[in-house]
């Protein structure tokens, strides 16, 4: 018999298994255990905060969003409730009444994690960049980001001049990338900054700032003075956007490489390069890549031109790419430098949102960048340019999952 079987247990119990399933992947005995919870407590407000997640998670979206108000009417101070809600409604474009909840939450509870983080991501996403950096530093306290312990202390801004600031990764590579930026004007202070980075950005880094001493993250850090996470570095500049350091480029390729790579490519009609596809372990993954088959008119629309920077392609990819005459440079790509060197080469990147599109953009490529409905905070909402990266065309999904108005709208780009 299992625990749903059985008829004693509390509402609170089986909304306690309903959410144990949830987190466990299996969304279908979360249902059953929380339709039993309900059907015991109709008007139980966690129960009905977690009925919201398991619908939300089958994609029932609008009996989400009213489980979730259900939840909130019956108790106004559940803020765990306002704070699903206000996600789901930013996910769908809804920023300002996200704002608005997230507001609540924070009323009720002022340190919670999520409430922070979550207004922190709305206000990024409308540009208010300065007023979202304090509240960005919640993500710390959230589940799944732990912060890398050192010696060192936390560096907060006070002056530093003449000692070693160790600088660290903490999420993906195009976070790295993205905010590599802030070194110069960390040197412009008289710091010496320290890269500890993973081994695929090394050698890029070592390119770019060669003044700087990179080493990889796997490896005891050097000595330092103080260290602080690369993603914290806007917000102790108080960045807004007027003071993005947006010059371009700030990473460089190595020479040679790129020469080489010109002469491979000299047969090539204004070669492009293409990304279609982020790293499976991303949570938003699955929004964010496209299937192949989808690209389809986006090729025949610059036949000849095209070449696959994708890593780690699967047999039905590479056969994908050989109907298509698309050379798959990726296997010939072991780091970002690499990579670096092949972009240099290039007229253009088309690429989803993953560390290559970064990468493109750091290098002052001309970049289409092709966004799902709900992007990543920092390419915002509504906008075609970027104030990160401007030499980058953002082309958005008008609705959710509609990849074929963005392959569309790119294929006209590249046709001009």
């Amino acid at each position: 018999m299992s625990l749903i079987d059985r008829d004693d247990l509390s509402a609170g119990e089986l909304n306690a298994l309903a959410v144990a399933h949830r987190r466990a992947g299996r969304l279908q005995e979360a249902l059953v255990a929380i339709d039993q919870a309900l059907s015991q407590s109709p008007q139980d407000d966690a129960a009905l905060n977690t009925l919201g997640n398991c619908l939300k998670d089958a994609g029932e979206i609008a009996s989400a969003a009213e489980a979730y108000k259900a939840a909130i009417a019956r108790n106004p101070e559940n803020h765990q409730a306002l704070c699903n809600l206000a996600l789901l409604l930013g996910e769908f474009g809804c920023n300002a009444e996200a704002e608005l909840l997230y507001g609540e939450a924070l009323k009720i509870a002022p340190e919670e994690a999520e409430a922070r983080f979550g207004l922190a991501v709305t206000l990024l996403l409308q540009g208010r960049l300065a007023e979202a950096w304090p509240l960005y530093e919640a993500r710390w306290q959230r589940a799944g980001l732990t912060p890398r312990r050192y010696d060192s202390p936390r560096w907060q801004g006070e002056p530093l001049e003449g000692r070693k600031l160790l600088l660290h990764g903490e999420q993906g590579y195009g976070d790295a990338i993205m905010t590599l930026r802030w070194l110069p004007l960390l040197q412009a202070r008289g710091i010496r900054p320290l890269l500890h980075l993973p081994a695929p950005l090394l050698r890029l880094a070592a390119l770019s700032f060669p003044e700087v001493e990179a080493l990889d993250d796997r490896q005891p850090a050097p000595p330092h003075d103080a260290h602080a996470p690369l993603l914290s570095l806007p917000g102790l500049f108080g960045t807004d956007e007027a003071s993005i350091p947006a010059r371009v480029p700030y990473l460089a390729a190595d020479p040679a490489e790129a020469g080489d790579w010109r002469a491979r490519l000299a047969g090539l009609d204004r070669p492009v390069g293409l990304v279609w596809a982020g790293s499976p372990r991303h949570p938003n993954d699955a929004n964010r890549t496209l299937a192949l088959e989808t690209l389809e008119p986006l090729i025949a629309a610059a036949p000849g031109r095209w070449v696959s920077l994708q890593v780690g392609c699967d047999a039905a990819q590479q056969a994908w790419l050989a109907r298509h005459g698309i050379p798959d440079l990726g296997l010939e790509l072991p780091d970002f430098a690499a990579t670096a060197a092949l972009m240099t080469a290039l007229e253009r990147v088309v690429a989803v949102d993953t560390a290559s599109a970064h990468l493109a953009g750091a290098l002052g490529r001309p970049l289409d960048l092709l966004l799902p409905f709900a992007p990543d905070w920092r390419w915002q909402c509504g906008r075609a340019d970027s104030p990160w990266y401007p030499t980058a065309r953002l082309h958005r999904q008008p609705t959710p999952g509609d990849w074929q108005a963005v392959v569309a709208e790119v294929a006209d780009a590249l046709s001009e």
